[in-house]
């Protein structure tokens, strides 16, 4: 059920950004259509909660965004954001994001260099720390160690199908003192292995972006590849066109941005799971740039045939 009422408020949510209820309903097609969001809701982990709550969350930020909420829904809306940013620890995104509209609106409204000056140190410093409390939860240290692209890859690499999931460490790997915070370790590791940790980061979005594990079908990797790579581009032609609208584009960008590198310097999943909550937005989006580069098409058409007559 919650996920039902999810589905509705990212199509409502569409509809408050642009007024378009074909962008609309692709959104929300996109939603239903990639399976691996609903069967989420069968499993015993936070993903489908945190993943319908980002739509909730997005709906009342665009409600308040354009000017259609009181200071009741402005309330509810801080709540709803809260609840979803505990769920799990990358709900740092969604604060992240918020707040990085936060601060650009505010530091336009800055003249005083000093001013300025302690307000970027003083949010990034807070960023910085919350940051390090998500990392507690994971043992980065040991993936790096190990060369796992997924954690606990290497304790099944007997199977030929895995290989590509391990990236080989080099000798001699450096090992930050075990007492050092989770995030200065992540530093001091990549200035001793900068290409090896790229290798590591990259691989991991590559397998997040892409939604492929050599042990799933091919029929379910094909299907992930055929549904997901429009949708980026899509969602990236959108966010090109919004780009007049700073905040909106500020946000996406940061949301999913934080995501990426949650997995990056981290580890991605088994089953996926990390890309699921970054769809409702990016299907968003995407719903929005299908209609749009459809309206392209229909113009360049209606202008050709006038031409030709």
């Amino acid at each position: 059920m919650i996920s039902f009422f999810a589905a509705l408020a990212l199509y409502n949510t569409s509809l408050i950004l642009w007024q378009n209820k074909s962008g609309a309903l692709a959104a929300v097609l996109l939603y239903l259509l990639f399976i691996d969001i609903s069967l989420w809701n069968a499993y015993v982990l936070t993903e489908s909660l945190y993943t319908s709550f980002i739509c909730f969350s997005v709906y009342c930020i665009a409600r308040v965004y354009k000017g259609k909420g009181n200071y009741w829904f402005i309330t509810l809306m801080m709540i709803t954001v809260l609840f979803t940013s505990l769920i799990k620890p990358t709900g740092i995104a969604l604060v992240g994001a918020l707040f990085s509209v936060f601060m650009y609106t505010l530091l336009k409204q800055l003249s005083n260099r000093i001013i300025y000056a302690g307000v970027v140190i003083l949010a990034g410093g807070t960023f910085l720390f919350l940051v390090n409390r998500m990392l507690t939860t994971y043992l980065i240290m040991e993936n790096y160690q190990l060369g796992e692209v997924i954690y606990g890859v290497t304790t099944v690499n007997d199977h030929p199908e895995v290989k590509s999931l391990i990236i080989s460490p080099p000798e001699n790997m450096y090992r930050p003192q075990v007492s050092y915070p989770p995030l200065l370790k992540i530093v001091l590791f990549f200035f001793h292995h900068p290409l090896y940790w790229f290798e590591l980061f990259f691989t991991k979005v590559g397998y997040l972006l892409t939604h492929l594990r050599p042990f799933w079908s091919w029929s379910h990797n094909l299907f992930s590849l055929i549904v997901l790579l429009p949708a980026y581009w899509f969602c990236v032609k959108a966010l090109q066109r919004e780009k007049a609208k700073i905040q909106v584009v500020l946000f996406t960008v940061t949301y999913l941005s934080i995501h990426l590198c949650s997995v990056g310097i981290t580890s991605e999943d088994w089953d996926g799971r990390f890309l699921i909550p970054m769809l409702p937005v990016i299907f968003l989006f995407a719903g929005c740039g299908m209609m749009g580069a459809f309206n392209e098409f229909r113009l360049k058409r209606m202008v050709n045939q006038s031409e030709a007559g």
